[in-house]
């Protein structure tokens, strides 16, 4: 059946018997005629539609989920749910995705506005761009489901609608209506200022001794932590790690953290055997702004174990209960060969929480009465959490205290992981036996726990750096969002949870190449930090 609005009637198929439903239409170029596409490739032409051919009554490996018509109207392409095309007419084969392994169903197409390529949609919002088309971007990081995509008339651009009617936007389509899950706009746009340049550096802290006056802390991954005054540039050196580690491959000075009274100093690194540390640095401040270390005071933690150089994880934070929480990688190589992270009785893989207070018997530490493996034979005392790949940075939420957490994938998917304030631990979270939420190495434990939020290895994006709740006051339209980004593009998102998945949003026009980690200052306004040795800072646009 064919509905017209302001538009002529030319036909319909409504009281014909068919042999399978229609599924796709498509308007000439004059606007007096139109074809419509059955599921099983049958072609129906009304008004001054041209019959140019088609797969009605042939054998098709997947049904017909959509038809277009070539921008001179003398032809038209037909496009199969598995991504196989087939042309009729003048329009052109420029390749198609039939036969090769997808992720969800493909939904719909459109042609190029020069008729010399063509652009597939799929249901989870991926893009697949042929000919001419170029590709302007993907929704399959957005995890959600959509039914419908449509092209702008310059080609620049597309938009996408999902079964409830949300749209989102790429490229230069413009927004007009809500993008997915969310609210219609943000009201600043934040730019990006390049503060200063450090060697390599790996993690931004507080100083608690001059949060007031902005001080902050920043750690170099070739060993050194430094107090630093953005508005001065001042720094003295605090902590000298150098002799210890080696920045080398993804290993070295990985993180930090202070105590709030300044008492005390933790640092994660890798050793010169190459295996992770834990250590403790008291500290004095003489009455100053820069607090030093206690000299001979220093005191081991911890020490784990890694197999190879690598997913060393590493990152530190004293959590909102005072403990220490640290994020460790499943060893290394590649798929987990020693399947680490689903094994309890190590540390690899997991998040740990331990207090680092001293404990019975010379022990270097205290497991937390309420840690969820305590007294299980199966698993570590010192274990909150299993089954990651690579938790490079994770983060506590100022106001909430959930925790997130950003895990390296393998070669398909990146992932946000959200563990609510309150939990009681001991969560799998599915490494090495999913990706994200794709199968990848065996069969996952029924209670496995997926990530919030995944994206593809498309567009040159290939490793998740983890960031922040952002808390401060000089965005507005941010907060509460957890921004993060990726390490190969150095682009930026933003992403809050909804009722029905994750909201994200690209920061358009930040980037910031090999980005390594995400801090915050005292007022909650976000630094970024570049390996390349770039440290900088979000701002308003003004």
């Amino acid at each position: 059946g064919v509905f017209n609005f302001d538009a002529s009637f030319h036909g319909s198929t409504g009281s014909l018997d068919l042999n399978a439903p229609i599924v796709g239409a498509a308007g000439t170029p004059t606007g007096d005629g139109y074809w419509l596409f059955a599921a099983d490739g049958g072609v129906f032409a009304f008004g001054d539609a041209g019959f140019f051919g088609s797969m009605g009554g042939q054998p098709l490996n997947q049904p017909i989920v959509d038809g277009v018509g070539t921008p001179d109207g003398e032809g038209y392409w037909l496009v199969a749910s598995d991504g196989g095309i087939f042309a009729f007419g003048t329009a052109g084969f420029f390749g198609s995705m039939g036969g090769q392994p997808l992720n969800r169903p493909m939904v719909d197409m459109a042609p190029a506005p020069d008729g010399e390529g063509y652009w597939l949609f799929a249901a989870d919002g991926g893009v697949f761009a042929f000919g001419t088309a170029g590709f302007l971007g993907s929704g399959a990081e957005i995890n959600t489901t959509f039914q419908g995509f449509a092209i702008t008339p310059a080609g620049d651009g597309y938009w996408a609608v999902t079964p409830e009617g949300a749209l989102q936007n790429f490229g230069n389509a413009g927004r007009f209506g809500a993008p997915i899950s969310g609210p219609p706009g943000r009201d600043v746009a934040p730019s990006l200022e390049r503060v200063a340049s450090f060697t390599q550096p790996i993690a931004l802290r507080p100083n608690p001794l001059d949060a007031d006056g902005g001080g902050l802390l920043v750690a170099e991954r070739t060993g050194t932590i430094r107090a630093w005054w953005p508005d001065d540039d001042r720094r003295e050196l605090v902590v000298d790690l150098t002799a210890l580690t080696s920045a080398s491959g993804e290993r070295g000075l990985l993180s930090f953290d202070i105590a709030d009274d300044a008492s005390r100093l933790w640092v994660s690194y890798t050793d010169n055997g190459n295996d992770l540390v834990i250590a403790e640095y008291p500290l004095t401040s003489s009455g100053g702004d820069e607090p030093h270390p206690v000299g001979g005071a220093r005191r081991q933690l911890l020490e784990i174990d890694q197999p190879f150089g690598n997913h060393n994880g590493g990152d530190l934070h004293v959590g909102p209960d005072g403990y220490l929480w640290i994020s460790s990688g499943d060893g290394g190589s590649g798929n987990d060969p020693q399947n680490n992270a689903q094994n309890r009785l190590n540390l690899l893989g997991g998040i740990i929480r331990i207090d680092p207070t001293p404990g019975p018997g010379g022990a270097a530490y205290t497991i937390p009465a309420d840690n969820p493996f305590v007294g299980d034979s199966s698993a570590l005392d010192e274990l909150w959490a299993y089954g990651l790949r690579n938790p490079w940075r994770i983060a506590f939420d100022a106001a909430t205290g959930d925790l997130w957490m950003g895990d390296v994938g393998q070669s398909r998917r990146e992932e946000i992981n959200v563990e609510p304030a309150g939990s009681d631990g001991g969560v799998d979270y599915g490494w090495r036996n999913l990706e994200g939420t794709l199968p990848n190495i065996g069969s996952p434990s029924p209670s496995a726990v997926g990530p919030v939020h995944e994206y593809a290895h498309t567009g040159g994006r290939c490793s998740v750096t983890g960031g922040v709740v952002y808390r401060g006051s000089e965005l507005s339209g941010l907060e509460g969002r957890y921004l993060f980004g990726d390490f190969c593009t150095g682009e930026v998102w933003s992403l809050r949870l909804t009722g029905s998945g994750a909201d994200v949003e690209r920061l358009a026009g930040v980037t910031v190449p090999q980005l390594a980690a995400f801090g915050e200052g005292a007022d909650g306004e976000v630094w970024l930090l570049s390996l390349g040795g770039g440290v900088f800072r979000l701002e308003p646009t003004t």
